[in-house]
C-alpha cells in the first residue's frame, strides 16, 4: 500500500507502507512527518492487521478524517482520503481479491456449510435486496 500526499512547499510524496505499523505525525520519531501546524505531534498510526490496513487515531487534538468523517479507527480502501490537520492522504495501491481468489473462497465456504450454489445465491440475493431497500 502506499499513500500519497504534497508537502507544504507543493512537493508530491508517496510513501510506501509495509506490514510494519507507520506512525504519521509533526514529531521527527514518526516514520511520516507532516509540517502541518493543525497535525499532533504522533497524530495517526496506521498498520497491517489480518490482511487489512487501519487507520489509528491516536487521540490527536483535531481528529483523523477518512473521506470527511472522524474516525477512532477505520478499515483502508483504494481511494480513500485520510486528512490529518490541513494534509490529506490518498490510499493507493490496496492489493484487491481477484474473482479467481473470490470464487474458490466461496466454493470452500459452501462445501463446508454443504451448502448449493441455489442456497448460496439465495443468501447473497436477499442481502443486495435488504441493502436496497426491499423486504426480502
Amino acid at each position: 500500500m502506499q499513500v500519497t500526499f504534497k508537502s507544504k512547499d507543493g512537493e508530491r510524496i508517496i510513501v510506501k507502507i509495509t506490514d510494519q505499523p507507520v506512525t504519521i505525525g509533526r514529531s521527527a520519531k514518526c516514520e511520516i512527518v507532516l509540517r502541518d501546524d493543525n497535525v499532533s505531534r504522533q497524530h495517526c498510526r496506521i498498520s497491517l492487521w489480518d490482511g487489512e490496513y487501519i487507520v489509528k487515531d491516536l487521540d490527536s487534538a483535531n481528529g483523523t478524517f477518512v473521506n470527511g468523517e472522524r474516525v477512532d479507527e477505520a478499515v483502508l480502501k483504494n481511494g480513500d482520503l485520510v486528512a490529518c490537520g490541513d494534509t490529506n492522504l490518498m490510499v493507493m495501491g490496496l492489493k484487491t481479491k481477484g474473482v479467481n481468489t473470490i470464487i474458490s473462497e466461496l466454493a470452500a465456504e459452501m462445501a463446508e456449510k454443504n451448502q448449493g450454489c441455489r442456497t448460496v445465491m439465495r443468501k447473497i440475493v436477499r442481502q443486495v435486496d435488504l441493502k436496497s431497500g426491499g423486504t426480502k
